[in-house]
């Protein structure tokens, strides 16, 4: 409202299915850890999730190829405050 730039990201999914496909319970425990917390690297969140590393990691690269969650050299960021969702009827 006050002219300020505003750097928003929108990801869109082809279906519900998609999305269900992508975001499972675990993937988003996940991403709620990796928000809250400085992660830097799958074996460090596998650890701290209490999770076994491969499928810890199988499940980091499915969130980033979505656009979910990003890797870098420091670590994982997921660097959104929400995730919404909306369903047209």
């Amino acid at each position: 409202e006050r002219g300020e730039l505003v750097h928003e990201r929108h990801l869109a999914f082809e279906s519900w299915d998609a999305l269900a496909r992508v975001l499972t319970g675990k993937r988003m425990e996940l991403l709620r850890y990796v928000r809250r917390h400085k992660v830097t690297s799958v074996r460090a969140l596998a650890k701290a999730l209490g999770r076994d590393y491969s499928n810890v990691h199988a499940d980091v690269q499915a969130l980033t190829s979505a656009g979910l969650l990003d890797a870098t050299d420091s670590g994982l960021h997921a660097d959104y405050d929400a995730i919404e969702t909306k369903i047209a009827i």
